[in-house]
């Protein structure tokens, strides 16, 4: 997606965004209850409004050239946006997968440092038996397609794609549902949803870094 097409689909996903959490209030609550105080909060967090300025936190907001000239909300997700790229073939999500990976040099704007598995030497094995070395691990900080900030810690290996592990998932809170009219992973306790969508059998996250994260992650998410 170019950067007019993601500012138009952020746009639409982020002001249907209230309808999408409310259904998925209810989904996650089947079995719990929840007060109408409750309902009104996640109503207020998840209004169009707030979900905006909850995106545009994400980066810090944007200072026009002009002192004296306010930039409306479009030219800000605009600008936000022009400093974004789409990560490649997406983040692939995997019952199978042992733990997060990223490819070696597939986002190079993150920092890349030692991590546990790369201190000890540790290997991942392949479907077809092949040994593959931790590189180390990188904090990747994405927005996803609904203009939703998440945080995920991959390790680093030669593989040929990006993998979300969905037991590090639970691990960390989260509920992951596959299903044919809709998937979703939904965090327990804050409510954030990340969509996927299915292609040839496989489920993806479509996410969007920083081109540098420096200019970026200014604000809280």
């Amino acid at each position: 997606a170019d950067e007019v097409d993601l500012f138009e689909i952020v746009v639409s996903n982020l002001a249907q965004q209230t309808i999408a959490d409310n259904e998925h209030v209810e989904l996650f609550n089947v079995n719990d209850t929840i007060d109408d105080h409750a309902v009104k909060e996640e109503e207020d967090k998840y209004s169009p409004q707030n979900l905006m300025d909850r995106f545009i936190l994400g980066f810090g907001d944007e200072e026009s050239e002009n002192p004296d000239e306010e930039l409306s909300l479009a030219q800000r997700l605009r600008a936000k946006i022009s400093k974004m790229v789409k990560i490649r073939k997406g983040l692939t999500v995997d019952s199978g997968a042992a733990d997060h990976v990223m490819p070696i040099g597939w986002l190079i704007m993150f920092l890349v440092v030692k991590s546990v598995g790369s201190i000890r030497g540790l290997h991942y094995v392949a479907a077809d038996g092949t040994r593959i070395p931790n590189k180390g691990q990188q904090l990747i900080k994405f927005m996803t397609m609904d203009g939703v900030w998440v945080d995920i810690i991959f390790q680093l290996a030669a593989i040929h794609k990006p993998l979300v592990s969905v037991s590090k998932l639970n691990e960390s809170g989260y509920k992951v549902v596959f299903d044919e009219d809709r998937s979703y992973i939904i965090h327990k306790r804050t409510r954030k949803v990340i969509n996927m969508r299915k292609e040839r059998g496989v489920f993806i996250i479509d996410a969007f870094v920083p081109k540098n994260p420096e200019q970026g992650f200014k604000g809280r998410r």
